[in-house]
């Protein structure tokens, strides 16, 4: 491949993978100024870096995968792979999904994934065996501000679907006896399709003693504004490979607690200090230990500059022509 690919942006709005597109592309602007930026309906000539994740290329794992197979038959084609599959899937659409991401990697004149956990759930469920780069998602920390009073909450970051922690976090705060203590805060709207599951688990939580607010979505300064109210910061995902909503509390300047994986730990060895590491049969304690010491859930570093584009530069100059 040679010269750079031109960037391509997903035209879903406010999908968590076109965010990291256009904020990759931020990043890129002055490192690679003249780089061109198109959209899927509207390909120059030459070679192309998209974002991939079969949910936004088609209304199946098969047709995903037919739809790149068709762009790469006719162009060099680099992907950052998003939502790699893993068995919690569930059992029918894993195989397929893991099928799609196979066919594209087999086509792909490169891939990347943001995280060492994610190359490793390649090589283990998608039959990965070439190169498959690690470039973690960038992190753009906000200017310091004056931390503000913490509200009597635990904040639950990003859009809600199942699996994404929110009933593991209520069940592990009922069990620690917090209901009338802590408040809940679900900072983002459900995912598409989900919207009965988030009033499902609001009327549990109300059930279960705990004041539940969902602000629904929410533009990025008033993200950031609520991400440094909230009192306790948890990202309870069990099967989380890589995290737009944990980049966005450390952005945020706050120290989030996590259930421990080999993401979590990948990210803790990687950032050492801005996570706090829980086991799922302690997340309830880490909560209630984080809530009576509110200087426990910020950042007492400051965040490193990002790398993120200066590495995607050098790992598309390093491939074979």
């Amino acid at each position: 491949m040679t010269g750079l690919p031109a960037w391509v942006l997903p035209a879903e709005p406010r999908h968590g993978v076109t965010l990291h597109a256009e904020r990759m592309r931020r990043l890129l602007r002055p490192l690679a100024p003249d780089q061109r930026v198109a959209t899927l309906d509207a390909l120059p000539d030459g070679p192309v870096h998209v974002q991939f994740t079969d949910r936004l290329w088609g209304s199946s794992p098969e047709e995903a995968a037919e739809r790149f197979r068709g762009l790469a038959a006719c162009r060099a084609v680099t992907a950052t792979l998003h939502d790699v599959p893993q068995p919690s899937d569930g059992e029918g659409r894993f195989g397929r999904r893991a099928a799609c991401y196979a066919a594209v990697i087999a086509a792909a004149a490169g891939v990347v994934c943001s995280s060492e956990h994610e190359a490793q759930l390649l090589r283990e469920h998608v039959g990965a065996t070439g190169p498959v780069a690690v470039i973690p998602l960038p992190l753009l920390p906000a200017p310091p501000a004056e931390r503000p009073e913490p509200r009597a909450t635990v904040g639950l970051l990003g859009y809600f679907y199942p699996g994404k922690g929110h009933a593991e976090a209520l069940a592990a705060m009922a069990a620690a006896g917090l209901a009338g203590e802590l408040g809940i805060e679900v900072l983002g709207a459900p995912s598409r399709g989900h919207e009965g599951e988030l009033d499902d688990f609001v009327r549990s939580a109300q059930e279960a003693g705990f004041e539940v607010e969902v602000t629904g979505y929410l533009p990025d300064d008033e993200l950031l504004a609520r991400s440094r109210e909230t009192g306790v910061p948890v990202i309870a995902h069990q099967h989380i490979s890589a995290s737009g909503s944990l980049n966005s509390w450390l952005e945020a300047g706050r120290r989030p607690i996590v259930l421990r994986g080999r993401y979590t730990e990948e990210m803790d060895r990687l950032r050492p200090g801005t996570l706090t590491l829980a086991d799922d049969d302690a997340l309830g304690a880490a909560i209630a230990a984080a809530a009576s010491a509110p200087h426990s859930t910020w950042q007492e570093t400051a965040m490193p500059a990002p790398t993120t584009a200066r590495a995607l530069l050098d790992w598309w100059r390093g491939l074979a022509p």
